[in-house]
């Protein structure tokens, strides 16, 4: 008789009854908990793979070896906001601060004091190119404020007379060269004739 029908467990014990639903719902469980869930956007965005790359200003600002290269960077803010930049593409030759120690105290702290003079330091360090070792010649190598003589003849690479300690650190925008000398001095190709040079410590 339809009207009597209880369903499916009509005929079982209540006891009975009570465990298969609670079967049931464990297995409702299980089988929500096995379902594969989507990553959270904070965990994808705290994948390793997804952090910035290291630009030159980054090398510059936290390697121990260029506090007072950094020093000077920090006196010109927009340096550091152009070598962040992506493209920028050039290449410099950072004094590490034991370079820096071989000069005379007081013309140096004079020198990281002048707003003048320490953007023209900076330009005398850094070539508007990539320059990688393996493309270095014997000869003139052209930076922003200056002309430098290389010497690729020996081990290391001389330029100026100050040596490349570590060359060819490759950033996500330039290339780093170490070296342990300074370039103060100014020397500017005006024309064909000699080079017009001045030294930024008699600034």
């Amino acid at each position: 008789m339809a009207g009597n029908a209880r369903g499916p467990s009509a005929g079982l014990p209540r006891r009975a009854w009570a465990i298969a639903a609670l079967l049931t719902l464990l297995s409702c469980g299980g089988a929500e908990e096995a379902t594969p869930r989507e990553p959270s956007p904070t965990a994808a965005a705290a994948s390793p793979t997804e952090s910035p790359a290291i630009t030159v200003a980054d090398v510059l600002s936290t390697d121990e070896r260029f506090t007072t290269l950094s020093q000077a960077l920090v006196k010109d803010p927009l340096y550091l906001e152009v070598m962040s930049r992506t493209g920028w593409n050039h290449t410099v030759f950072a004094p590490t601060d034991e370079a820096f120690g071989q000069l005379p105290a007081g013309r140096l702290a004079s020198l990281l004091e002048d707003e003048e003079r320490i953007p023209q330091l900076l330009d005398n360090h850094i070539v508007p190119e990539l320059v990688p070792t393996d493309e270095m010649e014997d000869g003139d190598l052209q930076t922003i404020r200056g002309v430098h003589e290389v010497d690729v003849g020996g081990d290391p690479i001389m330029i100026d007379g100050a040596r490349i300690v570590e060359a060819d650190l490759v950033t996500s925008n330039g290339i780093i060269h170490v070296i342990d000398g300074v370039f103060t001095v100014l020397c500017l190709q005006i024309g064909s004739g000699d080079p017009q040079c001045s030294d930024l410590l008699e600034g």
